[in-house]
């Protein structure tokens, strides 16, 4: 159940990311994608390491909710509730 709701986060967030870049662009937006996923993924797994063998077991996960929960927060503040700007033609 949860790798078929990672698969389908994975597949939204890169077909959005693919819509948003230009064509020219793609493989700099992708790179940068992947660079930007690979470099905050070796903090996270040491602060998990971390959190596992000094409180217990349970904590990386529910530090993970915690971050999964403050994405969403930040998502929702500077993705959505952006106003859309309204494109007027003057002809």
């Amino acid at each position: 159940m949860i790798f078929n709701c990672v698969s389908v986060f994975l597949a939204i967030s890169i077909g959005k990311l693919s819509d948003k870049i230009g064509k020219d662009l793609k493989g700099t937006g992708f790179g940068l994608y992947h660079a930007i996923l690979g470099i905050t993924l070796l903090p996270a797994s040491l602060i998990a390491g971390l959190l596992y063998d000094n409180v217990n077991s349970d904590a990386p996960f529910y530090f993970g909710s915690l971050m999964a929960m403050l994405s969403v927060i930040l998502m929702i503040i500077f993705v959505i509730s952006k106003p859309k700007k309204q494109i007027i033609n003057k002809d």
